[in-house]
């Protein structure tokens, strides 16, 4: 179904936006208790 298609998609990207914040957090504070 579309839906569910559309669905991975946004799950991709929010994963995607999640772990380039951390790398962006990272890079900016090395203290991340993420890291």
């Amino acid at each position: 179904p579309p839906d569910n298609c559309a669905n991975d998609d946004i799950k991709l990207t929010e994963r995607e936006m999640q772990v380039l914040q951390q790398l962006v957090e990272g890079k900016s504070n090395k203290k991340s208790p993420l890291n």
